[in-house]
């Protein structure tokens, strides 16, 4: 429709046909002010929780600061205050702000204070209590304790940030209490197992993107499919190893994730997969070439055919995101 007469023309010659009731032309018009008036309320929300969120990491700052250099000075008592009773207190405030409609944004920086000064907290009354927290059993019990408090408060709450705080501690607990069954394993070394863990969470977080997405959680979900892919490719790059001690079987796995990373990019229409995805299929190209032909009189020709790839590799992403991203993706 070229102006608002013919829309109108058009509507009404719909009616005159019996084609489109009065109600249903009521709801497409309360759908589409509905989502321009979301739209708008967005772009709000997410520059007014920007600034508190600088303003969250600057009262963040300004705790530890006073910690680190006040630390001899201070008493146990006076460390436990500062730390877990100002993250009780942010807690709790955000908890009350929370429930106010119009306020809902500034309860994010509380409740991001309180999950950032809650951990230095366990950390000091661990540490003074005769055990060491930066073993992997003591931090299993600080995300526990983490992961139980927002499991508590998304139980009773329902709050988006508590999601996301919920996935990080659960992801910090995975990690360390595996560290704390699997250190040590005679056929697994410390960094191989790492890289194994960090493969189950990019995977994990793939499916919880999935998950997301079909639940109209746009951009936890977009979120989710970024780290998950990082977190897929890059331990994939690094359990390939080095020659001679490489690992065939991620050797050949890494490029094909690469490749999976670049379909999944079109299936869920997202530029960040795409970018990763071509980006470590790169970087492998790059390992490969260097490990297997450097100290060869092959190497000229290795470079040749790697600069050949590379084009082809920096020209199919493009094609992908024009052909398939440029009209679907999600801004």
């Amino acid at each position: 429709m070229t102006n608002k007469n013919e829309a109108l023309r058009y509507i009404q010659a719909l009616a005159e046909k019996k084609i489109a009731s009065k109600k249903e032309v009521n709801a497409a018009y309360d759908a589409g002010h509905i989502k321009q008036s979301a739209s708008h309320a967005q772009y709000h929300f997410t520059m007014t929780e920007l600034l508190y969120f600088i303003g969250g990491a600057t009262v963040i700052v300004g705790i530890v600061v006073s910690l680190g250099q006040n630390w001899a000075e201070l008493k146990l008592g006076t460390k436990l205050l500062v730390t877990i009773g100002s993250a009780l207190a942010a807690h709790c405030l955000g908890l009350f702000i929370g429930r106010n409609q119009s306020s809902r944004a500034i309860e994010h920086a509380f409740f991001l204070i309180a999950a950032v000064i809650m951990p230095i907290g366990l950390y000091i009354l661990i540490n003074n209590s005769g055990y060491h927290a930066q073993t992997s059993g003591m931090q299993s019990i600080i995300a526990g304790s983490m992961l139980s408090l927002y499991l508590l408060s998304q139980l009773f709450l329902k709050k988006p940030i508590f999601t996301l705080l919920i996935i990080f501690f659960s992801t910090w607990f995975f990690l360390s209490f595996s560290f704390f069954l699997l250190k040590g394993t005679p056929f697994l070394q410390t960094e191989t197992l790492g890289c194994y863990l960090l493969f189950i969470v990019g995977i994990v977080y793939l499916f919880l993107g999935h998950a997301f997405n079909w639940h109209n959680h746009t951009s936890l979900s977009m979120t989710l499919y970024g780290f998950g892919t990082l977190f897929a490719l890059f331990s994939a790059l690094l359990l390939g190893g080095w020659k001679p001690e490489q690992n065939l079987f991620w050797e050949i796995s890494c490029p094909l994730l690469a490749f999976g990373a670049l379909y999944l990019s079109v299936l869920i229409k997202n530029k960040i997969v795409l970018s990763l995805g071509t980006f470590f299929l790169i970087t492998y190209l790059f390992k490969v070439t260097y490990q297997y032909f450097s100290s060869s009189f092959g190497w000229p020709v290795a470079l040749v055919c790697l600069g050949l790839s590379i084009i082809l590799i920096g020209y199919f992403p493009i094609t992908i995101k024009n052909k398939y991203l440029t009209h679907y993706i999600q801004k």
